[in-house]
């Protein structure tokens, strides 16, 4: 069952979360209750969802409405639509203090309490009052018939008092196909008031029915929205009033509280590609702005000052964890992902459960640090880097970008289409459009030629291998059904090379897939497939590549990627969400049930944690077994003096090393790349204790830090940053 809250923003105190448990439950509606309908045909007068419509001219029969199959009593005809209205009484509108729309339903449906809209999902918004021919937005498969729950929508009894009469109301609920040749079409509408009282004055709520404790505090940032009524839809974005409640970390915010993260205006539209469709949860991008509408630098739960922002909202995903998990993973490594932060969302009175605040993908120095390109940036210099591609779906709007067609073509490959991302493709000059497209075809051209281990000429001339050693190692890791495909980024700095990244979008991976077997199992490889990125499966022709891509993962496995590193992760995340996570499943009632693209489902939260835990354990065991090429360190000498109180400042790395207390005996000090080359050699002499290496002119990467003494040899781990 899914859960809506309509309450005013006004009225989000603590009155407006009454303990539903000391009310009187009953249902003035039940979905078996004769209505009077209409298949629209010919489309009724306007008013037919007010309390004063004539209906005795519709026809009449118990609900559900359909075409039979399984929970339909009153079979209809093939049709775009129908429209039903059930009458019933109310003598004392004070007493009802709260109420819950449900409705299971085959595609889409508005629903209205004496003629004022109180639900609708899977119908165009921008339609205030839709006529029967209208189609729903897309499929929409009833539930009940399969042993699911219905959708639920709940009213607050402020609004209540501004719609409901003493006397005659009237619910009426129109049910839309998706097109005239659909095999099915249900409405099966219930309302349910919770009533100060000492009896029911209504037939008996239904049994699976259980009224939802209100929300009012948590122990993340609380963050409320209101839209003034408007519907948040794809696009267009409109504009909106936000708080963000957040007292620290291990504190209680309350839904009382004065705002004092953020008060202000918003600019908020859903997001996503599949998830748009498939999931009643959204996801939003969120632009903070001033009262004029410009963009308005902020920090949000303790983010950098930014304007952009993702609240992801995690659904089809019912461990909660696989973005989030996997972006700690990748910062481990010293790749940026965007960072994280749970808390909970209030949208117009209706609480919308757990979600996470992430960092829009863009050139920022706090984000994704790389020059800014800006249109006047042609010059020889200025117009080599600041790009950031993807490869992607694309968006209904559009995705401006180009088709790169490397000679030679590599076999068995078509070519692939580069979405511009940042800057928009509305800020490049031409200049820019032409650098970009000539670098990616010599790239991908010296990827794909003959001579493509050539030193000079060849592909690492173009390419960064660590990056897109790291891109791997978390692609076939997670075993991202998307990866080498979707939600695939790259990016070009000035006088750079193409590095792999930002990740992004892993809500799919880690087994949690049911269309593709192969997704779902922990053996075997993501990378290969005539619909995938090529770039992956030629690297892997070249053994230098292998190297890099063997030893960082098996580096990785003894510390950051470790089985028992991965699991302490997942359980600091479960501990850290604590009670939030029985409210979110509380609010979406979907443990247990299937939600597109679950393979694996499990009865409660603990299940879907055991599940990750355990597949990602399983997978890293596999591909243990099949990276086994280990880091090349030096060998340890028997007498070697003891590093173990050397300081190494700092680690990471930038533009240099500090070494402190390195002890007597050490002759020399290298620092050797990830294939064991020397890339830096320092005498020590013999009473010194410290040095200062300078490292500004190496590139990014694993390295390691060798101390050399007369017959001996000692080594640590350091990680270089851009």
């Amino acid at each position: 069952m899914t859960r809506s809250f309509i309450l005013f923003f006004t009225l989000l105190s603590a009155s407006a979360y009454g303990q539903p448990n000391s009310l009187v439950w009953g249902s003035p509606v039940l979905a078996s209750d004769n209505f009077n309908y209409s298949l629209g045909v010919p489309e009724p007068p306007s008013n037919w969802r007010n309390p004063s419509f004539n209906d005795a001219s519709w026809l009449s029969g118990p609900g559900g409405f359909g075409y039979g199959d399984g929970d339909d009593q009153t079979i209809l005809q093939n049709s775009l639509s129908v429209l039903v209205r059930n009458e019933f009484q109310v003598s004392n509108k004070d007493s009802v203090a709260q109420a819950y729309f449900h409705v299971d339903y085959d595609d889409g449906f508005i629903a209205y309490l004496n003629g004022i809209e109180i639900a609708r999902n899977n119908v165009d918004v921008t339609l205030n009052f839709p006529v029967a021919a209208t189609l729903a937005d897309a499929n929409h498969e009833a539930s009940m018939y399969q042993g699911g729950l219905p959708e639920e929508y709940i009213i607050n009894k402020s609004q209540l008092q501004s719609i409901l009469v003493n006397g005659k109301n009237v619910l009426a609920v129109q049910v839309h196909n998706v097109s005239s040749t659909s095999s099915d079409l249900s409405c099966l509408p219930f309302l349910t008031f919770g009533i100060n009282a000492s009896s029911n004055p209504y037939s008996s709520a239904p049994a699976w029915f259980t009224p939802s404790a209100l929300f009012s505090e948590s122990h993340l940032p609380i963050v409320i929205v209101n839209t003034g009524g408007q519907a948040i839809i794809d696009d267009p974005e409109i504009v909106a009033d936000m708080s963000v409640i957040y007292n620290g970390p291990n504190n209680i915010n309350y839904t009382t509280d004065n705002p004092n993260n953020y008060l202000g205006k918003i600019n908020i539209e859903t997001r996503g590609e599949s998830s748009l469709f498939f999931y009643d949860k959204k996801s939003y991008k969120v632009e903070t702005v001033d009262a004029a509408g410009a963009n308005l630098n902020v920090s949000l739960m303790g983010f950098p000052k930014e304007n952009d922002w993702i609240f992801y909202g995690p659904y089809g995903d019912k461990s909660l964890l696989r973005n989030v998990l996997t972006f700690e993973l990748a910062q481990s490594m010293n790749s940026y992902a965007s960072k994280t932060q749970f808390f909970e969302l209030v949208i117009d009175g209706d609480y919308k459960g757990l979600y996470l605040l992430m960092e829009k993908i863009k050139q920022d120095k706090n984000r994704l640090d790389i020059a800014k390109l800006n249109p006047q940036d042609t010059s020889a210099e200025e117009i080599t880097g600041g790009y950031i591609l993807r490869l992607d779906k694309e968006e209904p709007t559009g995705s401006p970008g180009f088709f790169s067609y490397p000679n030679p073509a590599f076999p068995n490959y078509g070519s692939n289409y580069f979405q511009f991302y940042d800057p928009d493709f509305d800020d490049f000059s031409p200049p820019q459009v032409d650098y970009i497209k000539n670098y990616m075809y010599e790239a991908e051209s010296a990827l794909s030629g003959t001579d493509f281990l050539n030193t000079s000429n060849g592909y690492k001339k173009y390419f960064d291998l660590p990056s897109f050693a790291d891109y791997q190692i978390i692609n076939e890791l997670t075993k991202n059904v998307d990866g080498y495909r979707y939600s695939t980024y790259f990016h070009k700095d000035k006088n750079d090379v193409i590095k792999a990244g930002p990740f992004w979008d892993f809500n799919l991976a880690y087994g949690n897939v049911d269309y593709w077997d192969h997704a779902y199992t922990t053996d075997g490889w993501i990378y290969p497939g005539l619909d995938r990125l090529w770039w992956t499966e030629r690297m892997l022709e070249d053994y230098e590549y292998v190297k890099t891509l063997h030893c960082q993962w098996n580096s990785l496995r003894q510390n950051e990627f470790s089985n028992a590193s991965i699991i302490q992760k997942i359980d600091s995340l479960v501990d850290y969400l604590g009670p939030a996570i029985d409210r979110n499943f509380e609010r979406w009632k979907i443990l247990g049930a299937y939600v597109w693209p679950n393979k694996f489902i499990g009865a409660d939260h603990d299940e879907e944690v055991r599940f990750l835990k355990t597949w990602m354990t399983d997978r890293a065991d596999w591909l243990d077994n099949e990276w086994t090429i280990p880091c090349p360190l030096p060998p340890v000498g028997v007498n070697a003096p003891s590093i173990a109180d050397v300081t190494i400042y700092p680690n990471p790395f930038a533009d240099y090393l500090l070494l402190e207390n390195i002890p007597q005996g050490i002759t020399s000090i290298q620092l050797n790349d990830a294939l064991g080359q020397v890339v830096l050699d320092e005498h020590i002499n013999k009473v010194e204790t410290h040095q200062i290496l300078n490292t500004k002119q190496l590139t990014q990467g694993l390295y390691f830090l060798t101390f050399l003494g007369e017959s001996s040899k000692n080594s640590a781990r350091v990680v270089k940053l851009k």
